[in-house]
């Protein structure tokens, strides 16, 4: 994979938590937690340090980590991740799917050499939080990887891999991406939904809607109970706000399903502001 420049949020089934700062963020230091810190893009630099079970900190000096991935590289990865090749993997598909995987491998080897061995105190405490987990599959310390960036949190930071590591998060108890910059929490509008029907709001991309639709209706087929599928259209920042504005208090659900897979529609990595403040407003849980 390229290093090239910062492109949009491209990664679905991204789990985010937000932190308001201290030491001990993942439900408490039960194990080391191994940070990875994103100092900013305009500095271009993370740090690695290892919380341990008493809190304490051991930091490591910033090492240079320039957003690893071209827009071309996100738009190929969307596709094999956001349901392009599924819904069609056949015949050249194929072969572009495996050169895409060849390069999500590459990519997180390319990764940890950039964050891990660029020197020797970022490599000393990789190699001991791995240590202390050698014989078992997890348990022994929490991968974190904080940021303000949501494109940095959405790199593939489960594919972290090295020949004497294998893939990182196969040792740890879990990995977590931490949103730092959230700041205050929007209002939240509780008000009392329905209780007699379960009503959902499907927000996707022009294009994107038929395939996902025909899922989303299968699985809710299962369900007992009354259940409401709506889908907005166009898939905009303004549709949505005006639309949730006229339904608050109504759906129990919204769903946003590929939404930065660079066509038209929501961009999560720069409106989540906005659309926080607007599903807040909704009283959407």
């Amino acid at each position: 994979m390229g290093r090239g420049g910062v492109g949009a949020v491209g990664f679905p089934y991204i789990r985010v938590y937000f932190f308001g700062g201290g030491g001990c963020f993942l439900g408490g230091c039960l194990a080391d937690i191994l940070e990875i810190l994103d100092l900013g893009g305009d500095v271009g630099q993370v740090r690695v340090s290892v919380i341990g079970e008493d809190g304490g900190r051991e930091l490591a000096p910033a090492a240079d980590f320039p957003y690893p991935l071209t827009d071309e590289e996100i738009h190929e990865i969307c596709w094999l991740l956001d349901g392009g090749y599924a819904l069609s993997p056949f015949g050249e598909a194929r072969g572009r799917a495996d050169r895409v995987e060849a390069g999500l491998r590459d990519l997180g080897r390319l990764m940890l050499e950039g964050i891990f061995r660029s020197g020797s105190e970022a490599a000393g405490l990789l190699e001991r939080v791995v240590a202390g987990n050698e014989g078992g599959a997890g348990g022994a310390f929490r991968l974190a990887v904080v940021s303000e960036r949501l494109e940095f949190l959405g790199l593939p930071w489960e594919l972290l891999n090295g020949p004497e590591v294998g893939y990182l998060a196969r040792r740890a108890e879990s990995v977590a991406r931490l949103f730092a910059g959230w700041g205050e929490l929007p209002e939240f509008a509780a008000g009392g939904l329905d209780d007699t029907q379960f009503n959902v709001l499907m927000v996707c991309p022009a294009g994107g809607a038929g395939g996902i639709a025909g899922e989303a209706l299968g699985a809710m087929e299962s369900l007992a109970g009354e259940v409401s599928l709506e889908g907005l259209r166009p898939a905009s920042v303004d549709t949505l706000e005006a639309h949730l504005s006229e339904r608050a208090g109504y759906y129990h659900l919204i769903h946003f399903d590929g939404m930065d897979g660079g066509g038209d529609g929501i961009s999560l990595s720069g409106d989540w502001a906005r659309v926080a403040r607007a599903v807040a407003r909704a009283g959407i849980p």
